[in-house]
Parts: C-alpha cells; sequence; structure tokens
C-alpha cells in the first residue's frame, strides 16, 4: 500500500536507517532504494480510491482523524478473519485480528468494526505523543493530498460518484463525491450498464 501514498514510489523497510558515534560522524546510513513500481495516475487514482474507503466506505470508522487516511477493510467467511491496511502520506500499518485457530470471531465481527478502530488509535497516538514534526502541520507530504487531487496529474480526470452505487454521474451533484479516473477509463460507455445493476 505504500506506493499508493508515496506517488507510485516503493521503499523496502530498513530496520536501522542510521547509526551516529557519539558526538562524531555518521558510521551507517542505509542507501536509498526507492523504485518506482507504477505510474504516478495509477498511485493517485488508487490513494483517491482507498481514501473514499474512509470518507464513504466500510472504514468511515476512521474518518475522524485529523490526518487524510486511505484504507481496505478486510472480512473472510464466518468472520474468522478480520483486517484493515491503512496509510497516511507517512505511514503504513497492517492490522488483523483473529485466532490462529481460526475460531470465528462472532457475528458482525467485520475488519471495519474490530481491525480498523486499533489502526485509528495507532494514528491517533503517534501524532499525539511523538514530537512537532510528526504532527500534521510538519509533515508537508499530508497538506500536499488536497492541492494533489484538486489538480490531479495529466492522465487523470475528476469525475461525480453516487455514495449508494458508486455509479459515476454525468453531472456535477453536491450530494455525490469526486474520484478520479484514468482518461482511457473515464469514458461513459464503460459505466452504461451501472444503473441497471442490482446493487440490493
Amino acid at each position: 500500500y505504500s506506493p499508493f501514498g508515496c506517488s507510485g514510489y516503493y521503499r523496502a523497510p530498513v530496520f536501522i536507517e542510521k547509526i551516529n558515534e557519539m558526538g562524531k560522524e555518521t558510521i551507517y546510513q542505509t542507501s536509498s532504494n526507492n523504485k518506482r513500481v507504477m505510474s504516478r495516475t495509477t498511485a493517485v487514482a488508487m490513494k483517491s480510491m482507498l481514501g473514499s474507503v474512509v470518507s464513504q466506505g466500510t472504514g468511515r470508522r476512521a474518518a475522524g482523524l485529523t490526518v487524510w487516511a486511505g484504507g481496505k477493510t478486510g472480512t473472510t467467511d464466518d468472520y474468522r478473519d478480520a483486517w484493515f491496511i491503512g496509510f497516511t502520506s507517512s505511514v503504513t500499518i497492517g492490522v488483523w485480528v483473529g485466532y490462529v485457530d481460526q475460531t470465528s470471531l462472532g457475528g458482525g465481527a467485520t475488519g471495519g468494526r474490530v481491525a480498523l478502530p486499533i489502526f485509528d488509535k495507532i494514528v491517533a497516538g503517534l501524532l499525539k505523543k511523538r514530537s512537532r514534526q510528526d504532527r500534521p502541520e510538519g509533515f508537508p507530504a499530508y497538506n500536499r493530498h488536497e492541492p494533489l487531487l484538486s489538480s490531479p496529474p495529466v492522465g487523470l480526470i475528476a469525475m461525480d460518484a453516487d455514495p449508494k452505487t458508486g455509479c459515476v454521474r454525468g453531472s456535477r451533484d453536491r450530494n455525490g463525491f469526486v474520484e478520479y479516473f484514468k482518461e482511457e477509463h473515464a469514458d461513459s460507455r464503460v459505466y452504461d450498464g451501472c444503473e441497471r445493476y442490482d446493487y440490493g
């Protein structure tokens, strides 16, 4: 999920970033290993879509965070596993809830109900307990999200979506929400059957 928040770049996790000898120079520093794994347009479209999970969908319990967040909830059959993989512009966190022996967590134990609140508390705790530079105002990346989506990269267009069905609408609607699509997928013919689909 990290590349979605990093404009398509992936950086392998490292345990030690830097070692400084007391009062002396740095004796070790990990090398930058950023690697582009998807186009910027794909990353921004995915970031927008996963942000809508938090603002409009099954991840709404995290909508109260003071920073932008996106992610995806998940629940297996019989409520044996529940998870939420979420990210902000600086951290990616995966939360899984379940039993090793695959015992059911009980009816209603969805990712949005039991895993997402843990993500919510972790992110809120990071923002509250760390230094000022770890708060939203210290992360320029947090503030770049809205301007980025207000002026998406070339190749993406903004379209209004119906909050109930997810169908793309033909005109602006104050009850809808903006979603971003690659131009080649935004042709209205792609969505001809959307309104006829039974979302029951």
